[in-house]
């Protein structure tokens, strides 16, 4: 039977959005028929095959998905679109949320105009209507380098363009909008952090921004926090060490760079005594790196840079040494433990003395000492345990889980935290994490996410399939997000997934970010193996 050419199903909307989309379809002369649910459309398609398909997430009795791969399969070439009905938001910051969380599923790269117009009604801005009804990125970038647009707009149109637009089309959209003058605020954080949430092609981006001289210091010093924020220290350091020696950005490649070292733990102490021992760097930075070091780190560790310091140095930098040796001199281990443990201290002092201890004491002292911590009155002094405690290679992992399990979700933050800060030290503690039965959903997927983000692919995509594969659905969700973090190798895996015996809900997930996020060749593929 042949297509009607100008028709278009409406599939399972609610009463508001079903309105708005027939409306939007009249004026470019289509018609549109509704249908309540999934079954009647594929009847209705029966009789008359449409041009288009615009059909809800949520039908009576069945998935969206399910529906539209059926109509694919039946009738191939309909341009097919999955909306999840959310209504637009009250204010610009809620319309962009929407904006990217609306769209699902979209079939291909680029839909014709009439798709992407009924697509766009239900979350975008009216302002954007002209630009996005052409469905050409382009036509959203030209709105922004013409500065056609107010701040929130701009922030719109490019959490929009990330949200449809597949990542090579976006990412150079991106970072043009980012070397454009003058730099609107919304414009430039919006884009980074879009950059941001796109995996390794938007750290990509965000260096080559940092390292550009094109783009304006404040566009830089931004890209330059968000990747000391996402990237591995080697990266941070690769990029960010040649800009101090740049007097507009010293400032912020020096803050950006320290806070990733001492977020890294032992693996940021050369990073830091590097900073201070360096004469080539600014006087101004080695006094705050030196700062940095003598917080971060235990007095066995930091004393010997100081005292060299103290010898040879900068007038400023050796007055800043030994104000801080004659610090560390104050307390033998025996007061610091001491001052740990008394309840009438503050409990910033407490905490500071608990680092300090725990860095210097032997192995078996140490951790009674933060065992302890954990269960002390201050909550703030037993997060600080539990984070010191997963921050060490030789912790007993095991029995730290179980401590924060019983002391709840903050104590569970907290061991993430200290984790990460082991660097690569850190995998095992974060696979073991995943995989506990007494630990919080939401929490072990935290710990999958950060093991595909801060982790080789080799150790994360085992994990990451076996949590596809497994019946928690929380996890699934974490599963799908730490597949994209790892581009070509997440891809496969979930594709690997719609045919295997993982639960419908992993596969319909697996599917959803196919389709958003990878070529539209694998995509077809997919969906032709989904059905």
């Amino acid at each position: 039977m042949s297509r009607a050419a100008r028709t278009v199903l409406l599939v399972g909307h609610d009463e508001a959005t079903r309105a708005r989309l027939e409306v939007r379809a009249r004026l470019r002369g289509l018609e549109p028929v509704s249908c309540v649910t999934g079954e009647a459309a594929l009847t209705r398609a029966e009789a008359e095959p449409p041009f288009a398909v615009i059909s809800a997430l949520v039908l009576p009795g069945a998935s969206g998905l399910v529906v539209l791969a059926e109509l694919e399969r039946r009738w191939p070439g309909t341009h097919t679109v999955l909306l999840s009905d959310i209504p637009p938001g009250p204010s610009p910051q809620a319309r962009v949320r929407l904006a990217v969380d609306a769209i699902l599923v979209r079939r291909g790269a680029w839909e014709p105009a009439v798709v992407q117009a009924a697509l766009q009604t239900p979350v975008v801005d009216a302002s954007l209507d002209p630009a996005l009804d052409s469905g050409d990125p382009e036509a959203v970038a030209a709105l922004v380098r013409a500065a056609a647009l107010d701040e929130a707009g701009e922030a719109l149109a490019l959490t929009h363009l990330a949200a449809a637009a597949p990542p090579q089309v976006a990412l150079p959209i991106l970072e043009e909008a980012l070397s454009l003058s003058p730099p609107r605020p919304a414009r430039f954080v919006t884009a980074l952090d879009v950059a941001a949430g796109l995996g390794e092609a938007g750290l990509e981006v965000l260096i080559r921004v940092a390292e550009g001289a094109d783009a304006p210091p404040e566009v830089r010093g931004r890209a330059m926090r968000r990747v000391a924020a996402t990237a591995p220290l080697p990266s941070v350091r690769a990029c960010l060490g040649p800009l101090l020696s740049d007097p507009r950005l010293a400032l912020d490649a020096a803050d950006a760079l320290m806070e990733a070292a001492t977020a890294a733990g032992p693996e940021g102490f050369e990073v830091l005594r590097e900073l201070c021992t360096t004469d080539a760097t600014p006087e101004s930075v080695r006094v705050a790196a030196l700062g940095h070091l003598f917080e971060a780190f235990g007095r066995a560790e930091v004393a010997p840079v100081l005292s060299a310091l103290t010898r040879a140095a900068p007038p400023a930098l050796k007055a800043e040494a030994s104000r801080l040796l004659a610090r560390a001199d104050e307390f033998s281990l025996e007061a610091l433990v001491a001052a740990a443990e008394d309840p009438a201290r503050p409990v910033a002092e407490r905490k500071a003395a608990l680092a300090r201890a725990a860095a210097d004491l032997p192995k078996a002292e140490a951790l009674a000492l933060l065992e302890r911590a954990q269960v002390a009155e201050a909550p703030a002094l037993a997060l600080a345990g539990f984070e010191l405690a997963a921050s060490r290679a030789d912790t007993d992992f095991e029995a730290t889980f179980t401590r924060a399990a019983r002391a709840g979700a903050g104590a569970l933050q907290a061991v993430l935290l200290g984790i990460m800060k082991l660097g690569p030290r850190g995998a095992p503690a974060l696979e073991r994490l995943v995989f506990a039965p007494w630990v919080p959903p939401t929490v072990r997927g935290q710990a999958l996410r950060l093991l595909a983000l801060r982790f080789p692919a080799r150790i994360a995509a085992p994990k990451v399939q076996q949590s596809l594969q497994g019946e928690d659905e929380v996890l699934h969700d974490a599963a799908v997000l730490a597949a994209l973090q790892l581009g070509r190798t997440g891809w496969a895996l979930l594709y690997s997934t719609l045919s295997s015996s993982a639960p419908p809900t992993a596969r319909a997930a697996a599917l959803a970010a196919l389709d958003r996020h990878a070529p539209a060749e694998l995509v077809q593929e997919a969906l032709r193996r989904a059905s």
